[in-house]
């Protein structure tokens, strides 16, 4: 059995104004970093694993120390000086008073596994699991892999566009490629219920612009073989396999991919798309056969550019996703036009 303890440990003042400034200044800096750059985090760390050693050091030399009866709730450990604005918790107020009186801190430190009984967490405080969902298709067969993600993916745009929870956003982080896609094209579909633009949030907490569904009347079928013909790598540097069917890339791999918080690279995408998709249907209408990558900020960027094209300028762009999938063997004998082998399409993006 263990239980953790806390102390404080008074350690003089003088000295250690520079270490502690170090410390407010890497902490504040934390929340600024960009996702992924942990720079920041580690200096703050590095420098309270120093703050902390010393007062180890102390309390082991015969510091004055107080232990606290009372753990509180905090998940770090702290320090206390006159003009903080932070207190030691009230069993150990007292006794540490008369440190700050005399320009001294107070480090508060933890032993996690000391000898004694393990306190039991109240049985209140504790969450409920959440109830495991499962995905269940025709005859009551439970549905796997990239088909049971997509029934949760629409199952959560309906249930956004039912108003049934009014937190209800689209979430396309780790949605297949061809199920992000063909799902929300199911949904920009016109159906006759009023039009609803629904957030977009990103694992990392970030947002995309707001996505426009049941608004336009798609089509089916091909668009006339006259309309300008495009075939776009949706980002360069991706498949090399697509080299030999498209004529460029729709966009730059070294402007997407770059550390951000991922709805802004939503809107980038979202931005550039509308931008081009303007510029090549400016004269004629076109057709845009898209070779697809799995980066979920730039389908919902690109396909929300094109839903807006559509909206503004009817009839006069078309957007035919491609995706990639593995070549299947050949022989000697036999030969496959590379677009057939390693490109299906998907459903056609045309009002």
């Amino acid at each position: 059995m263990s239980r953790e303890e806390a102390w404080l440990v008074r350690l003089p003042g003088a000295g250690l104004e520079q270490l502690l400034l170090d410390i407010e200044a890497a902490a504040a800096r934390v929340p600024l970093a960009l996702p992924g750059d942990r720079t920041d985090v580690i200096r703050f760390e590095k420098l309270a694993t120093e703050l902390e050693r010393r007062a180890l050091v102390a309390l082991t030399s015969g510091a004055e120390a107080v232990q606290e009866p009372d753990l509180p709730q905090a998940p770090t450990a702290r320090v206390f000086y006159r003009g903080a604005n932070d207190e030691p918790p009230s069993s150990a107020l007292a006794a540490a008073r008369p440190w700050f009186r005399s320009g001294d801190i107070a480090v508060e430190i933890r032993r996690p596994f000391g000898p004694g009984a393990t306190a039991a967490s109240p049985q209140a405080n504790l969450r409920q699991p959440a109830k495991v969902w499962r995905a269940i298709g025709p005859r009551g067969v439970e549905l796997t892999g990239s088909r049971a993600v997509e029934k949760r993916f629409h199952r959560q745009i309906e249930t956004a566009l039912d108003g049934d929870d009014p937190e209800a956003v689209i979430r396309p982080s780790g949605i297949n490629n061809r199920v992000l896609t063909d799902g929300l094209r199911k949904y920009v579909e016109r159906t006759g219920q009023p039009q609803r633009r629904l957030p977009v949030v990103y694992r990392d907490g970030s947002r995309g612009p707001d996505f426009p569904l049941r608004c336009l009347p798609l089509r089916g079928g091909t668009p006339p073989i006259e309309w300008l013909q495009y075939r776009f790598a949706m980002l360069s540097i991706r498949h090399t396999e697509m080299d030999a069917v498209v004529q460029g890339a729709w966009l730059r791999n070294a402007d997407i991919s770059q550390p951000r918080p991922i709805g802004e690279t939503d809107i980038l995408a979202y931005e550039q798309s509308l931008e081009q998709f303007a510029r090549l249907t400016r004269d004629r209408p076109a057709v845009v056969y898209m070779y697809q990558t799995g980066l979920e900020a730039a389908v919902l960027g690109v396909y929300r550019a094109a839903t807006q094209r559509m909206l503004d300028q009817p009839g006069r762009l078309a957007v035919v996703p491609m995706f990639y999938v593995a070549p299947r063997p050949t022989t000697a004998q036999e030969t496959t036009h590379i677009e057939t082998a390693n490109f299906t399409p998907g459903e056609v993006w045309w009002a």
